[in-house]
């Protein structure tokens, strides 16, 4: 048979063409291999949840002064002096300066309404001085509150109880969080047929806090400065919680 080249050129290619479908075939009809892997991969989304309890370390006593007079300059004057004995006396209890705040002053007017001309007159002013007092040794929380009472002060925020220790607790609470979660996950995964899971997310949620909190109204306040009944102050306990949400994938 005499050699064409024309025609061997010809056979070259029809053959590659043939090899090109085939393969196009093979693929068609086949599901890849993410293809297979998304059919097939599963999922199992959870929650999990946890607190704890704690003993505070430490106290915040919110501290007040108020003072009335006829003249703004005189109610001004009079709870300068009072505070001014207040301050004093905390720190004598060895209260830091730095661990005394003012959270609040405010001075205005008070009114007095006429029923038969329906009209207010100025009769006299008021002044208030609060203080934030942070006590760092809980045991002497009740004798600074009573020691400021005793100073002048007449009317108190109450007393919010916190730890120095907060966040460390709070990375423990979130830990069990995680193991609470993972407890359901492999619950669930034991339901479906003890299919092996894997984490995939895990984010956040959110998290509180709760101090504990004690007020007390100004007759209380003025009852516990009888030196024979010291205020009896309890600490209580802070509950810590945290919750996650965790993504877990499963083949089955």
């Amino acid at each position: 048979m005499k050699f064409n080249l024309k025609n061997c050129v010809f056979i070259i290619m029809a053959c590659a063409l043939a090899i090109s479908l085939a393969f196009s075939l093979v693929n068609f009809n086949e599901p890849t291999e993410a293809a297979v892997s998304d059919q097939l991969l599963k999922f199992i989304n959870v929650s999990g949840s946890s607190y704890i309890k704690i003993e505070p370390d430490i106290a915040t006593i919110s501290l007040g002064v108020t003072t009335s007079a006829e003249t703004s300059r005189q109610a001004q004057e009079d709870n300068a002096k009072l505070m001014n004995a207040v301050i004093a006396k905390i720190k004598e209890m060895g209260i830091d300066e730095k661990d005394i705040q003012t959270s609040n002053y405010s001075v205005y007017p008070q009114y007095s309404w006429n029923d038969k001309t329906y009209e207010q007159s100025v009769v006299g002013y008021q002044a208030n001085y609060s203080l934030s007092v942070i006590v760092r040794n809980i045991d002497n929380v009740g004798k600074i509150f009573d020691a400021a009472i005793e100073a002048g002060a007449n009317n108190s925020g109450g007393i919010t109880f916190d730890s120095t220790k907060r966040d460390e607790n709070y990375l423990e609470a979130l830990t069990l969080a995680i193991y609470n979660a993972e407890d359901k996950a492999k619950a669930m995964a034991i339901a479906l047929g003890n299919v092996k899971i894997e984490v995939l997310e895990v984010s956040e949620g959110y998290s509180s806090i709760q101090p504990y909190y004690e007020s007390y109204s100004k007759n209380e306040m003025m009852d516990s400065i009888a030196p024979t009944a010291p205020t009896t102050i309890q600490s209580g306990e802070m509950s810590i919680s945290a919750n996650v949400s965790v993504k877990y994938s499963f083949v089955k």
